[in-house]
């Protein structure tokens, strides 16, 4: 299994919007299996070459050439098949939800999520095919700037949901009610924004 790390600060967006962007891939003539923890970060996955799977509780799934990760809850084991290659966009937490209509809450927890379910089809199509074209880093940044301009709505962010983000990264801060006490909300306030 290869691991890339691409530098996403080099694109108009990515200190706006990105955590991380990354190649991984499996080059080995046998599937590779990985493990993921649950650690907060919402982020995309684009399939360019192969297949991959992930354990369902003793069941192998397929997943889709497009899918959102990160909603899970507990540890989840992955299957790569021999030649596989993807680039995974993580998104900054507090502004994955700009990007899309459809509420967080409503999205699967034991797996990936098909981004057809989560964006128009044409956009979808788009970044995929642009990823899949691309030659060089440039290249798949550029598509990656372009999906997120034709999927950003123009919706500004309260300021409580930054402050909070950079509260609990900075204070350590991990209980809803110390979060809301700062921030003064009340936690049901809190969970709602």
């Amino acid at each position: 299994m290869n691991y890339r790390l691409l530098d996403h600060r080099t694109s108009p967006l990515g200190n706006a919007y990105l955590h991380d962007v990354y190649e991984l891939s499996n080059d080995r003539v046998h599937e590779s299996i990985y493990c993921c923890m649950p650690d907060g970060m919402l982020g995309i996955t684009v399939i360019l070459n192969g297949e991959c799977w992930i354990d369902t509780g003793g069941c192998w799934e397929k997943q889709a050439v497009g899918s959102v990760y990160g909603l899970i809850t507990k540890h989840q084991f992955i299957k790569m098949g021999p030649g596989y290659r993807e680039i995974t966009i993580g998104f900054l937490p507090h502004v994955f939800q700009s990007l899309t209509s459809v509420s967080m809450s409503s999205l699967l927890k034991r797996n990936a999520t098909d981004l057809f379910y989560l964006f128009d089809r044409f956009v979808v199509e788009q970044l995929l095919t642009q990823l899949m074209l691309a030659s060089n880093d440039a290249e798949i940044l550029a598509a990656i700037d372009a999906f997120i301009l034709s999927t950003r709505r123009d919706i500004v962010p309260d300021r409580r949901i930054s402050e909070g983000f950079r509260l609990i990264s900075a204070s350590k801060i991990n209980q809803v009610s110390d979060l809301s006490s700062v921030l003064d909300l009340s936690t049901t306030g809190l969970r709602t924004l």
